[in-house]
């Protein structure tokens, strides 16, 4: 039985179709599945590949503080008879660390920036300019603001007057534009010649939802077109930081709300460039908010790239998780944030309902050393807002005794991957952790920037999570951007530059499912496309990985044979790594550190119908036990593979073309010196696997 959603054009059609002849399914309208979630689709933004700086984020102005480069203004020149250099005299504030010195020798000198790649200048849009400004000694006249094509030619400008001392003075103003270049630039020039200071030089065009210090239309209606029930923000490894010059390099949210003159901006070492924090905490929130979705926030657990907080040293992480929350819903009269929130513009509270603690910790920490970090932030948010749900970073664990309401998983493969992931759920107990499948994309075999085989792994992949939205109950696809200037990660389902942006097949398969999102599913059967129809042969064999083992009592039921292993001879058996030794019905392996060790029947069965049961013993090593089916050829094959990954898991994995995918897996682990029968039952594609008598895992082949 299978679950499908229930679409409108079936309530019209009969409850049983026939397709070309041959295929049938037949609907039970009165055998309805479980709901599908209300925020079953959601999207995850992330600072990579300028997804923010130069993208989402709609300050047009690159290097606006001063301080991308310490030691240079990089995409700043000086223009006319102009000279300009960083200065660290006389700072604007403690928090600003650069400002430009710009020596203008003759009227009409100044600087201009080359924004993000371009500044995007569109005839007839109004941005809004500001800018901090000082002088050496006093300056009067008019400072001239221009949009400027590429060749420097004047599309816009606007004159503000100056009266400037050794005090920092903020000027605001607004320029529309007369002319068009995507690739322009923003000038500043002075009237009459001498020394000022420029410090957070900004310009703005029309933002989404006419926001302060907003989010670029373009892109930010791509996503409203998503119609997301959450944002998660802001990472990802973003959210760790990687540690350099004595530095985390992490998201801090207290250093990203506020004035934007008082935002540090942070090396994001991670994927590679400096970052304003302009598009910090607040904004987030707020883009959450526009686009009708709720937030869900991912804090820091004390743990990133090459730097770790001991477990017992990390409260101030949590408090720091403590103060988003109320910064996000706290009081905006009895609160400490609550009441900065409210100066910041925003006086209700946001729509914060998810936390994620950490970030694909998994990589750095094991199973118990996460759950210990996890449980202390744990119960410190639950006691002080318990309606807020939270979500565990680390997958690769199951039957979790923790209160773990959610945990997220994170898979990025091939299309033939996500094909095969269609049942990956099917199985997952109603009772346990729910699943949030927080980043998941097609990156391998699918061009550079992906494609339309990409954009179907991935449909299948998320009907299949559909039809099991018991189990996955939250999905978002990750990365959001790409900048085609400067990137590190590639595909990603929008791509954009300076003036135009355009979604992948990918987006557009999130756009129709987020878009198209049935309330229940309803169970259907299917006859006639059966793939156990078509004739299936292949080899049987045992093997290990990381382990040496002892292997007795193989017996084999096919379709054309039955046969037990003493009735063969070592010849029958060609093997691969390790160091066997065949003696009748047994077959021992005693190297403890060979990966991939293989011992395979010569012959292939007819096996559309395949009953193989064997005992094994785990004699020692890290893993455990591999039992070989279905296998064609060194690149086409299936087995069951038995305390994997560490002796953390059992799962059936297949290789097709040369490409190995887990078809479904459960947790578990092996012990030394314990006899264990195996049993796996083939018919068909349906694949039933036992051990010790136990169902651990059912599931279905793909056709090679």
């Amino acid at each position: 039985m299978k679950t499908t959603k229930l679409l409108f054009l079936m309530i019209l059609s009969l409850c049983s179709v026939t397709l070309q002849g041959q295929v049938k399914l037949d609907f039970d309208f009165n055998d309805r599945g479980q709901l599908v979630t209300d925020d079953h689709y959601g999207i995850f933004y992330e600072e990579i590949n300028h997804a923010g700086d130069g993208g989402l984020y709609a300050e047009l102005v690159r290097n606006r503080s001063f301080e991308e480069d310490m030691n240079s203004p990089i995409c700043w020149t000086g223009i006319g008879n102009t000279d300009i250099a960083l200065t660290s005299q006389h700072m604007l504030n403690t928090i600003q660390q650069r400002a430009l010195r710009v020596n203008i020798k003759s009227a009409n000198g100044g600087v201009r920036n080359e924004g993000y790649w371009g500044v995007n200048v569109v005839s007839g849009r109004t941005y809004t300019l500001s800018f901090w400004l000082r002088a050496e000694d006093n300056y009067d006249g008019t400072i001239t603001a221009e949009l400027q094509s590429n060749a420097g030619r004047r599309i816009g400008s606007t004159a503000i007057p100056v009266s400037a001392t050794r005090e920092w003075q903020k000027l605001t103003a607004t320029i529309t534009a007369t002319g068009d270049d995507p690739r322009g630039y923003l000038a500043l020039r002075g009237s009459a010649k001498g020394v000022i200071c420029l410090d957070v030089v900004s310009l703005f065009p029309p933002t989404f939802k006419n926001r302060p210090n907003g989010c670029r239309q373009d892109l930010a209606q791509m996503l409203a077109d998503l119609h997301p029930r959450f944002v998660r923000f802001p990472g990802g490894c973003y959210i760790e930081g990687f540690y350099g010059d004595g530095q985390t390099n992490r998201f801090e949210w207290k250093k990203s709300v506020g004035p934007i003159e008082e935002r540090p901006g942070h090396l994001n070492r991670n994927w590679g460039y400096k970052v304003t924090d302009g598009l910090g905490y607040h904004e987030c929130l707020q883009l959450a908010e526009d686009l009708g979705a709720h937030s869900l926030f991912v804090v820091n657990m004390g743990i990133g790239h090459e730097w770790k907080v001991d477990e017992n040293d990390i409260d101030p992480f949590i408090q720091e998780a403590l103060d988003a929350i109320e910064y996000a819903r706290g009081s905006a009269t009895d609160t400490f944030y609550g009441r900065m929130r409210a100066a910041n513009g925003h006086p209700e509270p946001f729509d914060l309902k998810y936390l994620e603690i950490g970030n694909e910790q998994e990589f750095m920490l094991n199973r118990d050393d996460y759950m210990r970090r996890y449980m202390q932030f744990y119960r410190a948010i639950k006691t002080r807002w318990p309606d807020l749900h939270l979500i565990a970073d680390s997958y690769y664990f199951d039957n979790v005794t923790e209160p773990v309401e959610l945990k997220d998983e994170h898979y990025y493969d091939t299309p033939d991957f996500f094909i095969s992931q269609y049942a990956r759920y099917d199985n997952q107990s109603k009772s346990s952790t729910r699943i949030y499948v927080g980043e998941y994309a097609v990156t391998k075999d699918c061009g550079w920037w992906g494609n339309l085989n990409a954009a179907i792994g991935e449909a299948v992949f998320m009907q299949g999570c559909e039809n099991n939205s018991e189990a996955v109950t939250m999905m978002s696809y990750a990365p959001i951007f790409t900048h085609e200037e400067n990137y590190v990660w590639h595909p990603d389902m929008i791509r954009f530059n300076s003036s135009l942006s355009y979604g992948t097949p990918s987006y557009y398969v999130q756009r129709m499912f987020s878009n198209n999102v049935g309330r229940q599913n309803i169970r259907w059967t299917e006859t006639g496309n059966d793939p156990s129809l078509r004739a299936s042969r292949g080899a049987i064999g045992l093997g290990t990985w990381a382990t040496s083992a002892t292997f007795t009592g193989l017996t084999v039921t096919a379709t054309d044979t039955t046969f037990e292993a003493q009735q063969l001879v070592p010849a029958d058996w060609t093997t691969q790594n390790g160091t066997w030794a065949l003696s009748g019905n047994t077959f021992r392996q005693t190297n403890n550190t060979a990966t991939n060790v293989t011992c395979l029947l010569n012959r292939l069965l007819g096996n559309t119908n395949l009953d193989m049961t064997v005992h094994a013993t785990k004699n020692g090593g890290s893993e455990g036990f591999l039992v070989i089916f279905d296998y064609k050829d060194a690149q086409n094959y299936a087995w069951l593979n038995l305390g994997g990954w560490g002796n953390t898991k059992h799962a059936v994995e297949q290789c097709k073309n040369g490409t190995k995918t887990t078809l479904a897996e459960k947790g578990g682990t092996l012990a030394t010196n314990r006899d264990y029968v195996i049993r796996v039952l083939k018919e068909g594609q349906r694949v039933r696997c036992y051990l010790d008598g136990e169902l651990i895992i059912d599931t279905t082949l793909r056709s090679y």
